[in-house]
């Protein structure tokens, strides 16, 4: 959960911390996804960097938010996975790591992360059509504003299915502004 959804917690969810977590598991490849965080981490896998979003830090002026959720593959040496991610928030309301991380095949967390993507892309290229659609509804059959509310409806569930969730707007250009993300969203 995030910072500010524990009753000890730091409200408004601004600042930083370290979890740790050891895994034992048998040495193969595997995959991470790691949701977006907030608003920026490090993960260190058996003492090396393996992801990071943004640039962390232990206040505003020395920390960088970034959207970027990702699946990130890595190679299991010994039975003993050390999992370390920082996390620091200075900018948005939450802070902490609000979604499970997974981890598993990389073959499964690819394919899931995929279906996502795609679906999102689906959505929103639907709802834009479905906006022009009406815009047409209302320019050429009947002249009723209900049509252009329900266009502009539309089109900013279609903007808005890219600015959130998985973001895929920033999978496309990771160095997407964060706080113009943020409000879009």
């Amino acid at each position: 959960s995030t910072w500010d959804e524990n009753p000890k917690s730091m409200k408004p969810g601004k600042g930083f911390a370290t979890y740790h977590l050891k895994l034992v598991l048998k040495p193969q490849r595997f995959s991470l996804e790691l949701p977006h965080m907030y608003s920026a981490y490090m993960l260190w896998i058996n003492g090396e960097l393996i992801a990071k979003n943004g640039v962390v830090g232990m206040s505003e002026e020395t920390s960088q938010p970034q959207c970027l959720p990702q699946t990130i593959d890595f190679t299991a040496t010994s039975d003993t996975l050390d999992l370390v991610i920082h996390v620091s928030n200075f900018t948005h309301a939450k802070g902490g790591i609000r979604e499970p991380i997974l981890l598993g095949l990389p073959a499964n967390l690819h394919f899931k992360r995929t279906i996502a993507v795609n679906s999102n892309i689906v959505l929103s290229c639907s709802l834009l059509l479905l906006a022009t659609l009406f815009v047409f509804v209302y320019m050429f059959v009947k002249q009723e504003v209900s049509s252009l509310y329900f266009a502009a409806l539309a089109s900013t569930w279609a903007v808005r299915s890219l600015f959130s969730n998985l973001y895929v707007i920033n999978s496309f250009y990771p160095d997407f502004p964060w706080e113009l993300c943020i409000k879009i969203e």
